[in-house]
């Protein structure tokens, strides 16, 4: 067993999926019953996931290996940088979660996501109508008062760059409102995803019906071309897509000390943990630790929060709604995405 090989461990599917190859090194299907787990070679050892060139690499590496399987077969993503398993270890895993990952999988089935990207024509004439408009000017005439200055102060120039900067956001925030009030009814679901470049009006995520992707196009192009949008803005769809933002499943190694550092850090006294006592045991350490209370707490409120979310994940995939801490020690543990909430619409 010492010298069983690694793998990147990408993602699962259906059974009986056809294999393919991604930059001409075969994927490895590990079948398990009535699913599949996507395999890869492991490529470098874990400490590589801070040298940023390999770790591009492998991402890029990992969605061509998911975008090719998933025109055929529904795909459920692993998230990366959970590396080099043996074989033996991701069959032991697929069989622990066997019935929630076929569920899952069941629900997610003949959907899509596609990424709207909106993008400003000309930020410039943008920032330039907004510190035109009346508001901004009354805002900033609010500021310097009803004295007559001769010179505008080095604060009021930075007041008026926030004033600008604030102006900038709650626009963004409209065209997303917007952007979904017109896509939302042709979806399951949607997300906004993060601003990463100044040039992003709105970034959104919406799940689609694979039968309904020309419908969602069509009502894409209506909206782009409609009112001041056409002018100021550029809209692309990027996708179909495995749905990444819905469905992407991850996996921890719990210890011994990590299950009783998440009791020490939620004041669990039990083994037994219910969804109910955790949620309660969570709002009552919220109004003591949470940093609208007390800043100096903000970093263990982030560990709370952290222990939280992986617990609840595993609760709420027991039917019972409840589970035994002490059975997930020495173990790996998959957090799977609360299908109620994320496809609330289905």
């Amino acid at each position: 067993m010492t010298n069983e090989s690694k793998y990147h461990f990408f993602g699962i599917t259906n059974a009986g999926c056809k294999g393919t190859t991604v930059e001409g090194i075969p994927l490895q299907l590990l079948e398990c019953n009535n699913l599949s787990a996507i395999l890869y070679p492991a490529t470098f050892e874990e400490k590589d996931l801070f040298d940023k060139n390999k770790l591009v690499c492998l991402l890029k590496t990992y969605q061509n290996a998911l975008e090719s399987i998933r025109p055929t077969n529904t795909v459920l993503p692993v998230q990366l940088g959970t590396l080099s398993f043996k074989e033996s270890e991701i069959k032991q895993i697929v069989s622990d979660y066997y019935d929630p990952l076929c569920s899952l999988i069941n629900r997610i089935k003949g959907k899509e996501e596609f990424e709207v990207q909106v993008r400003w024509n000309d930020l410039s004439q943008v920032l330039k109508r907004l510190s035109t408009s009346q508001e901004f000017i009354n805002s900033f005439k609010n500021r310097l008062g009803s004295e007559t200055k001769t010179s505008v102060q080095v604060e009021d120039q930075l007041y008026a760059g926030k004033l600008l900067a604030n102006a900038l956001e709650e626009k963004r925030k409209k065209i997303a409102e917007e952007t979904i009030a017109a896509l939302g009814p042709y979806s399951f679901n949607f997300k906004t995803l993060p601003i990463t470049e100044e040039s992003l009006a709105a970034h959104i995520s919406f799940l689609v019906d694979s039968s309904k992707e020309e419908v969602f196009y069509n009502e894409l192009d209506k909206f782009s071309e409609s009112g001041e949008y056409g002018q100021i803005l550029k809209f692309r769809s990027v996708g179909p897509l495995v749905p990444y933002s819905y469905a992407t499943i991850s996996i921890t190694y719990l210890s011994s000390a990590d299950i009783e550092n998440f009791k020490s850090l939620l004041n669990l006294q039990d083994d037994l943990l219910s969804e109910r006592i955790l949620k309660h045991q969570m709002r009552e350490l919220a109004l003591i630790y949470h940093p609208d209370k007390d800043k100096s707490k903000e970093e263990i409120f982030k560990k709370m929060i952290d222990a939280y979310k992986l617990l609840s994940a595993l609760v709420d995939m027991k039917p019972s709604k409840t589970i035994e801490l002490s059975k997930y020690k020495d173990r790996y543990v998959l957090a799977i995405p609360n299908l109620s909430q994320e496809l609330a619409l289905v």
